[in-house]
């Protein structure tokens, strides 16, 4: 019965460690990305674009924040796309590079179609 026992033991060890290492492996590191709108009119359609995907946020009104979550799968920058009042699609950037493995949070300040303040915590979770 000790013998049972011990295997059950060593299985149910094995099995949760085995989980555990999937998870991590497949761990792909998320940055929320934090959008405030500061006017002077409503953001439509806005979208945080990286690597070929474009992140939604969606309608932003004159001092709301909306967010979203880049997955970091590679290295590079990314955009920040939406509509303004006169229906033309803007792209804003701002001196920035993402590395794969990065997380946390970047808050973005957009106003009269600029971005006027950034602020990032980012750490690297090595892969």
């Amino acid at each position: 019965m000790k013998i049972l026992s011990g295997c059950l033991i060593a299985f149910v060890t094995f099995v949760a460690l085995l989980v555990v290492s999937v998870q991590v492996i497949k761990y792909v590191p998320v940055i929320k990305v934090e959008v405030v709108n500061l006017g002077p009119s409503p953001m439509k359609d806005v979208a945080a674009d990286f690597n070929d995907f474009t992140y939604p946020i969606g309608d932003i009104p004159v001092g709301a924040t909306k967010s979203t979550r880049l997955r970091v799968h590679s290295d590079n920058s990314f955009g920040l796309g939406y509509i303004d009042q006169n229906g033309e699609r803007k792209t804003l950037h701002f001196e920035n590079y993402l590395e794969r493995g990065d997380f946390g949070k970047i808050s973005l300040q957009v106003k009269k179609g600029k971005i006027i303040h950034v602020t990032q915590h980012l750490r690297n979770f090595p892969l």
